[in-house]
């Protein structure tokens, strides 16, 4: 070790810090004080969840950012002082701490905060974090307009953004406001925030129900950088999602759930006026019209490599393959809910899916086991399948014996059937023939497998490392640790 110059170890140090797993950088820095040190400075990104980083006014905190002066990621969680009740607890204290510690911060993200911080500390920020270009706000209680335009008016140099709410009933009433609020997020203060965030790329706005197809108009209109949208909502319509597809020629990403459109509208896809050729992913759960948009973006040409259905509405076999057929640049297809899927449609779409390296199928109509097998002979470049099934069909030894002698898929290493209650050790095991390069497993909430089922799949796949199993099998707690094999248990 000391034949080596710092540099080469700072250099090593440094690689495996590249992913943002903090782990990876525990056991060096226990090894000596140049590693500890050397890994000090390596590390990139700092996720404050322990509650004990918040006591004595984030004293604690303090400290980690002395000790980590290269950090360009944080994230912050509630802040929880138990000297105090948690209505108290002051959430500005570890922002200002931040706008003071003269850290280099490219990406700051607040999680579950039980109040919105102040303007004036958004205002802090934008006078020292001129390097900030990615901000994200999940679940903060009470964030309105009035915050967000402060954000917008002092990090004006922002180019990813999310204003995200989960499961947040108080933020669902479909109220709307005409102007700027200080009690939630508004189309509003979507407006003000577009004319001012010249540069941003991507926006989430998952959640925010009091945001329409105005939010949407505002952000084509006036962000022309922008790549990526998701919203995950139901207040916006198929007449904000065209809008978007007629006015975003930078978009690469778009992610979302609409509603019908009011009834008087007259808005029809034309794929003449589509001039998002950009477009990469799409991922939506739309109420209506998702033939007509399939087909006007086959019509359009667009090059699709991600595709994400979550229903089935005004949704047809023959819409989904015909976008299929017109992509054969498709990597990744995901469908939930497409009631009208069976094993006979999955063999009948496999011809258009050569180049698919991910493919998803949960809760479709009757799928069985039969669709993994179909996907595993008909799909070679296919590396991971998750796949629950409905249909409780059985099939004759012979029929599955057949199956499994005939079909060896090379490519598939990571494999999810979590939630199958219909899985068996004979069926686990006749799958996992097929799939010998298998390093990833999800059984998870598979009731009918055994610990016997478990071991024999061990024995097939000998490349397993990553295994999600019921928790009944921690029993296997010994054999997982003698495999160097990363187990889960729900």
């Amino acid at each position: 070790m000391e034949k080596l110059p710092e540099e080469c170890w700072e250099w090593i140090l440094n690689r495996l810090a590249a992913n943002d797993n903090d782990r990876e950088l525990q056991c060096p820095s226990l090894t000596c004080k140049q590693f500890l040190s050397t890994s000090n400075r390596s590390r990139r990104k700092f996720s404050a969840f322990n509650k004990e980083l918040y006591h004595n006014g984030c004293e604690a905190l303090y400290r980690a950012f002395k000790r980590f002066p290269n950090l360009e990621k944080l994230e912050l969680y509630r802040p929880y002082d138990r000297a105090k009740p948690i209505g108290e607890v002051d959430i500005d204290i570890p922002i200002e701490m931040i706008a003071s510690s003269g850290l280099n911060i490219r990406s700051l993200a607040f999680y579950t905060l039980p109040k919105a911080p102040s303007p004036n500390s958004f205002r802090k920020l934008g006078s020292t974090m001129r390097n900030l270009k990615r901000l994200i706000c999940y679940d903060i209680k009470s964030l309105a307009d009035v915050h967000i335009v402060t954000i917008a008016d002092e990090l004006q140099w922002l180019e990813e953004l999310g204003i995200i709410f989960r499961n947040n009933g108080s933020n669902a009433c479909p109220k709307r406001y005409p102007q700027l609020s200080d009690l939630v997020v508004t189309d509003a203060g979507i407006e003000v925030i577009s004319s001012k965030l010249l540069g941003l790329r991507k926006i989430d706005l998952t959640g925010n129900h009091r945001c329409s197809d105005r939010s949407l108009i505002a952000l084509s209109s006036n962000c022309v950088h922008l790549e990526g949208i998701q919203y995950i909502g139901n207040s916006v319509t198929k007449d904000g999602i065209g809008f978007v597809l007629y006015h975003s020629p930078n978009l690469i990403s778009l992610q979302a759930e609409y509603r019908l459109a009011v009834r008087n509208s007259s808005f029809s896809f034309e794929a003449s006026k589509i001039c998002t050729n950009n477009l990469r992913e799409l991922d939506l759960c739309g109420h209506g019209f998702q033939d007509p948009l399939l087909y006007c973006i086959v019509e359009a040409g667009i090059p699709l490599e991600k595709l994400t259905l979550r229903n089935d509405f005004d949704l047809s076999f023959n819409g989904l393959s015909t976008l299929l057929c017109a992509c054969p640049s498709l990597k990744y297809l995901h469908l939930r809910g497409i009631r009208f899927l069976d094993d006979d449609s999955i063999r009948n779409l496999c011809r258009y899916l050569g180049n698919v390296v991910s493919v998803k199928l949960l809760r479709c109509g009757t799928l069985s086991i039969v669709a993994y097998f179909i996907l595993a002979k008909e799909c070679h470049a296919l590396s991971e399948i998750k796949l629950d099934w409905s249909s409780s069909r059985s099939f004759d030894a012979d029929y599955l014996l057949d199956m499994d002698l005939e079909i060896r898929n090379y490519s598939i290493g990571t494999l999810d059937l979590s939630c199958n209650q219909h899985l068996t050790d004979e069926l686990l095991r006749r799958i996992a023939v097929t799939c010998p390069n298998l390093h990833t497993l999800d059984v998870r909430l598979c009731g009918l497998l055994t610990i016997e089922g478990i071991l024999e799949i061990l024995n097939h796949c000998l490349l397993i490392k990553h295994l999600m199993v019921p928790k009944h099998m921690k029993v296997l707690s010994e054999t997982f640790e003698s495999r160097q094999i990363k187990v889960g248990y729900l």
